[in-house]
């Protein structure tokens, strides 16, 4: 099988990653994020140097048998250390006290190892998938299927909320968000599929603010800054910018001493901090002061966030149908209409019913290519701009000038919209010219006459 195939994320793995993702060791629950990063994103389709990556390419290209292996054996020692831990009630309290601080620094050192490892992982490929423009690199990453989305999704809001976690959990779970992200092709703001990837860090940033008595300040804070990471990562990949702009105050911030955005709006956790003192009583009055800035700088713009997703998610995916009866009319309103047609989101198909001119025509062929119909009993007509002046000569001169860049301005547009050169344009508008639907097609002001309700309003090829 060729190595830019699509490929699946198996069932059977998910779903013991799922179970380690919300098993009560918070070591384990971050190895299991470490697992999942390291199936979903496969080994790249060609050799790279070093200068492109953050890591080792041998290490990229890790098999994935031994990742199972590895992951495995992770997960297992850390049952046996665990359960080692609990059957093991004799000694004198020295002795366990000493243990206990042993094994907690242990833990930090091997956190810290393997978040750097596994920040420069996601971080490598995060960073190159915002400009990647082939297929193949696209295949790089494992798909999930809607329902292990929604399964993954589940898991991240159970996780996020548990009491006992630390930054590195919170790294962990922003980086599997964001592959997650990444696997299901979310590059356009339109598709009605990416709805629930914004829920769930608006979810969780309305918890960081809530004062619910089960959460300590520290953890708020903690979640406050991953939800802001998702929600920016979310709109850089969906590439509503105006999202990130508006969120810029808080991932640019320094309001958590522990976890940071990077640039790539990826969550990380700020190695060189005192991870001993997270939880702290001071930490968590620092936590308290930094969760009040935070209610309310969320107080001003918070309302603005919401507009500027539910603008770029609501309804976007079904095409606007724009019915021309039309003779025509002032070319300045005309021209508003066709701003509006290119600035927003959604296709515009056009549909010329009874008569399309003048104005008219031009809006109907300004519609998206391919989706430009006419009923067929309808016609269609194209002509230069008329008006009049009166006044001084020069008051006559100007509006003879502005006619004239009406004239040139529109010509040029209709010339593009129709793939006609501009000169036969500038011949065939210096009078009325009538065309039928078929003649009208064929000269590219439409793509296609609805002889069948059936088939109306289907995309059909320009040139067919």
């Amino acid at each position: 099988m060729s190595s830019n195939a699509p490929m699946l994320f198996p069932e059977a793995l998910l779903q013991q990653i799922l179970k380690s993702m919300v098993h009560p060791d918070v070591d384990t629950r971050v190895g299991a994020h470490h697992m999942f990063s390291a199936v979903i994103v496969r080994g790249p389709s060609r050799q790279r140097s070093e200068s492109d990556f953050l890591y080792e390419t041998k290490k990229w290209q890790s098999r994935t048998t031994s990742v199972f292996a590895s992951a495995t054996a992770l997960l297992e020692k850390l049952r046996r250390e665990k359960e080692s831990l609990g059957s093991d009630k004799t000694g004198n309290m020295d002795d366990e006290k000493e243990k206990s601080i042993s094994e907690e620094e242990n833990k930090h050192v091997w956190a810290r190892k393997n978040s750097a490892y596994f920040s420069k992982l996601v971080f490598s490929f995060t960073d190159r998938y915002a400009a990647l423009t082939s297929s193949a690199e696209e295949a790089n990453i494992v798909m999930l299927t809607e329902d292990q989305k929604n399964q993954l999704l589940s898991a991240f809001w159970v996780q996020a909320n548990q009491t006992d976690n630390t930054p590195f959990n919170y790294e962990a779970i922003g980086h599997s968000y964001s592959l997650t992200v990444i696997s299901s092709r979310l590059k356009d703001s339109r598709n009605s599929n990416n709805i629930q990837f914004f829920q769930l860090p608006l979810s969780l940033r309305s918890v960081s603010l809530t004062s619910n008595g089960v959460l300590s300040p520290s953890c708020q804070r903690s979640i406050f800054t991953l939800a802001t990471s998702m929600l920016a990562f979310a709109g850089k990949v969906c590439h509503i910018t105006e999202l990130v702009d508006v969120l810029r105050c808080f991932t640019s911030c320094n309001m958590d001493p522990y976890l940071r955005i990077g640039e790539d709006l990826q969550l990380y956790v700020r190695l060189q901090s005192d991870l001993g003192n997270y939880g702290s009583d001071s930490d968590q009055e620092i936590a308290r002061s930094v969760l009040s800035d935070c209610r309310t700088k969320v107080g001003i713009n918070d309302q603005r966030v919401l507009d500027v997703v539910a603008c770029a998610l609501c309804n976007l995916t079904e095409d606007i149908i724009m019915y021309v009866n039309s003779p025509g009319g002032s070319v300045t309103a005309g021209m508003a209409i066709f701003d509006t047609m290119k600035h927003i989101r959604p296709d515009v198909s056009t549909v010329c019913i009874g008569l399309a001119a003048s104005m008219g025509a031009f809006l109907l062929s300004a519609g998206t290519k391919g989706k430009r119909y006419s009923l067929p009993n309808s016609r269609i007509m194209i002509h230069q701009p008329l008006g009049g002046a009166q006044g001084q000569e020069t008051d006559l001169e100007i509006q003879a000038n502005e006619m004239l860049h009406h004239k040139a301005n529109l010509n040029g547009y209709l010339a593009y919209h129709t793939g006609q050169p501009l000169d036969k344009i500038n011949v065939d508008t210096d009078r009325d010219y009538f065309m039928s639907a078929k003649e009208a097609k064929e000269y590219g002001l439409i793509d296609g006459v609805i002889m069948n309700p059936l088939k109306a309003l289907q995309p059909l090829p320009a040139s067919s």
